[in-house]
């Protein structure tokens, strides 16, 4: 009924009888509304703040500046970054399961492989900041699109090394955290004084981490 009468007062007419029902009518029906019984419904609903993308951690950022992204749909970063901005809400082994999941869709579109060592979601956050840097810099060049460096994380929480690590349980943090052991050439350390603190006193060489390791000063992910 509506596209039959829209046949008169739009298209024969030009608009104008359309318009000119629309103003008269105090629900700015025009007469194909008034011959359906149909009209504008209009509700107020709260606007509710868009979801917050963690950023990815600063060592990620700017690391995949040469992967290719054309091959990448849109349904794909849409599922990116609506689990960046949720997964704070799901389980812990919900998430990590998704983010491999992702991450493995992501790499199949790019043709590189996710880089070892590196958590599946720190690898769409970084990659999705990449395409994000990318997009402004055409949209409003190099200088104002900036350099796509290091973001800080909200509350200092997002940014922090244990935001993107796996489920907190010991055997996957292991398989995570490989066992790095710094290169001390031998006698490096002969002959070499202590050096004093910033009270004055004697600072003390860093003591060995669990299993007699020496202590980096970094803590696994969680």
């Amino acid at each position: 009924m509506r596209g039959l009468i829209a046949v008169i007062e739009i298209l024969m007419t030009f608009g104008v009888v359309a318009c000119i029902a629309s103003l008269v009518s105090a629900r700015g029906r025009r007469l194909g509304d008034v011959f359906a019984g149909t009209l504008v419904v209009r509700e107020r609903v709260p606007v509710g703040q868009a979801g917050f993308v963690p950023p990815p951690p600063p060592w990620l950022s700017g690391r995949f500046a040469g992967l290719d992204l054309s091959a990448v749909p849109d349904a794909l970063w849409l599922a990116v970054r609506q689990y960046l901005t949720r997964m704070g809400q799901l389980d812990p082994q919900v998430a990590w399961s998704m983010a491999g999941r992702l991450a493995a869709d992501l790499a199949d579109r790019t043709g590189t492989p996710v880089p070892p060592g590196v958590p599946p979601a720190a690898y769409l956050a970084a990659v999705l900041q990449e395409r994000q840097v990318r997009e402004a810099r055409r949209a409003f060049g190099p200088a104002q699109a900036g350099s796509g460096g290091p973001v800080p994380g909200a509350g200092g929480t997002a940014g922090s090394p244990g935001a993107y690590g796996p489920p907190a349980h010991p055997a996957a943090a292991a398989a995570v955290a490989p066992d790095v052991r710094p290169v001390v050439p031998p006698g490096a350390g002969a002959g070499v004084p202590p050096v004093a603190g910033a009270g004055g006193e004697q600072a003390s060489p860093p003591q060995d981490g669990p299993g007699g390791r020496p202590s980096t000063g970094f803590a696994p992910p969680a």
